[in-house]
């Protein structure tokens, strides 16, 4: 079951950002502690492909082209397929 006010999104590309590469190397530890096995990537682009029960045709619809930044604390965006807020 998908939290409220979330999508799931096809990942068709995903960015490398500066911030991925410091975050690989240990230097935001203190911030953002990952631990592997975690998948890095806040750049995302892709298709919604499910939407939670809360999310409105007017936000979003399946089908949609999707392009943002993901929560630094989640993150994901290398993955096939990941969640994003609405």
């Amino acid at each position: 079951m998908m939290p409220h006010d979330e999508v799931l999104v096809e990942v068709h590309a995903a960015g490398g950002n500066p911030f991925d590469t410091k975050l690989r190397r240990g230097w935001f530890q203190g911030l953002f502690p990952v631990a592997p096995p975690h998948v890095l990537g806040i750049d995302v682009a892709g298709v919604v492909v499910v939407k939670s029960f809360d999310v409105s045709d007017h936000e979003l619809r399946i089908g949609y082209r999707f392009c943002g930044l993901l929560d630094p604390a989640r993150l994901g965006a290398y993955a096939e397929c990941v969640t994003a807020p609405s």
